[in-house]
């Protein structure tokens, strides 16, 4: 069974999270019409088999996802 997510929060403060500056914009998932908050698109992917590999973090606003930067771009449009 699935457990309910509870939403994401952070410590917060003049646009950053933990002292790391935000980038926030919105993307619509061209498949789904999904609208998402991106975090930032510009993180560093550091899990051996994909270390440095730029990633997009962004939220629903109950889960947090990363995807390849590329591959966001090619699923999402930014120009909303």
């Amino acid at each position: 069974m699935k457990s309910k997510s509870a939403p994401v929060t952070w410590e917060y403060d003049n646009g950053t999270i933990y002292g790391v500056e935000l980038k926030p914009y919105r993307a619509l998932h061209k498949k789904t019409g999904n609208i998402y908050n991106v975090i930032r698109d510009d993180v560093i992917d550091c899990t051996n088999s994909r270390d440095g590999t730029r990633v997009v973090l962004y939220t629903n606003g109950t889960q947090v996802f990363a995807r390849d930067y590329f591959e966001f771009l090619d699923k999402f449009d930014v120009n909303i």
